[in-house]
């Protein structure tokens, strides 16, 4: 479809939106939809796929690389040398030591800047809960918690921006339990320290959250609750009102076998390498039932049927925790979902957006790695 054609789709979708309220789901959809066609966005785009490319071939190409450098040792490394005997001080000597990872212990005159802060998906191992799928790595409400969407007369689900700021905040938050909460003294000042928290990570920024062990409890917090909450409204609204948004609900027509089986390589390779992709799905005989999860891993049956792993975020956190929720490939190519017994799979799409973030958001956490380790201009 030409851009221009594109252009015409947003614009009649939207006036026809305009006669609802924008007090409804569909009413917070509009505002979206304009922005999307006054400003480009929304539009598929091939620029993050070749960068995303890009990053691939480098990841490749680093894979199996030791991530120790030479002053390094690891606690194996350390029993032998002090001997089994002498494994008391084992304690001590671990204190002592660092690591020569991504966003390791040890600093730029330890080891290379290269292992601490790789230009590859090494560094989306900032907060080490990258396929994390626990409560306490999740937002503390759910897609369909009757507090979130209470006004919303019209309610279909935020499912988009849920996933979404739950995939950012985590690849890009790190929690600091120690450090004293943003603001703690001066209302004002906390408010705004929170909307900039919020702000950096819809920009896809990497951010320190002081006085919070996690996103459970950082998202429990009621004024922090009520923003995010906004935040996920916002960001369903601007991918709702995506050309692939449009196009997923227009058609359930499955995808050619073929391709599901590529798409299953594709989200394999991402959920190996720090990955927690978004992909949308609909429901093959009613299209309009679409629901955007993350995928938190993959693996096959006893009898090799290909599965992946879904954080679904209609339900609490422990109903998809340890892959409790699975999406099956059967032989010839269809999809069923465990927690669709009663529907079938027809469209499954990578995000739209997968690719442009997750690009934005290594090299925003590279230079963030960087900065923290004494390592700008050593590259």
């Amino acid at each position: 479809m030409k851009r221009n054609n594109k252009i015409h789709l947003f614009f009649l979708f939207a006036l026809t939106l305009l006669m609802s309220s924008c007090e409804t789901q569909i009413g917070t959809a509009v505002g979206a939809a304009f922005t999307n066609l006054l400003t480009g966005a929304g539009f598929r785009s091939s620029s993050g796929t070749e960068a995303y490319e890009a990053l691939k071939n480098e990841s490749m190409a680093h894979s199996g690389q030791s991530p120790f450098g030479s002053n390094c040792k690891t606690p194996n490394d350390a029993l032998e040398v002090i001997g089994t005997k002498d494994s008391k001080n084992f304690s001590a000597i671990k204190d002592k030591m660092c690591t020569c990872e991504a966003w390791g212990t040890c600093d730029s005159k330890s080891c290379s800047c290269q292992m601490l802060c790789p230009k590859n998906f090494d560094i989306l191992n900032r907060s080490k809960t990258a396929n994390d799928d626990s409560a306490e790595n999740s937002l503390s409400f759910t897609n369909s918690d009757g507090e979130f969407y209470a006004k919303y007369s019209d309610y279909t689900g935020f499912c988009w921006g849920h996933a979404v700021i739950t995939q950012r905040f985590n690849r890009l938050a790190q929690f600091l339990p120690d450090r004293p909460r943003l603001g703690a003294d001066d209302p004002l000042v906390r408010q705004r320290e929170l909307k900039s928290i919020i702000s950096k990570i819809n920009n896809n920024e990497p951010v320190d959250i002081g006085g919070y062990k996690n996103l459970k409890e950082f998202s429990t917090d009621p004024e922090v609750k009520e923003l995010l909450e906004d935040t996920v409204k916002k960001n369903w609204a601007r991918n709702a009102m995506s050309t692939q948004g449009l196009h997923i609900v227009a058609s359930g027509e499955p995808n050619p076998v073929e391709e599901t089986k590529k798409l299953f390589d594709d989200i394999d390779f991402r959920v190996k390498h720090n990955q927690m992709p978004a992909i949308v799905i609909n429901d093959m005989n009613e299209s309009s039932y679409a629901h955007t999860v993350l995928v938190s891993g993959t693996g096959s049956t006893d009898d090799g049927k290909r599965y992946l792993c879904i954080r679904d975020n209609n339900y609490a956190p422990e109903r998809s925790y340890d892959c409790k929720n699975k999406m099956f490939l059967n032989a010839d190519g269809s999809l069923n979902y465990s927690a669709w017994p009663y529907r079938k799979i027809g469209k499954m799409e990578l995000s739209y957006t997968e690719n442009s973030n997750t690009v934005e958001q290594i090299s925003n956490l590279q230079s963030k790695c960087a900065s923290d380790k004494g390592c700008n201009g050593l590259f």
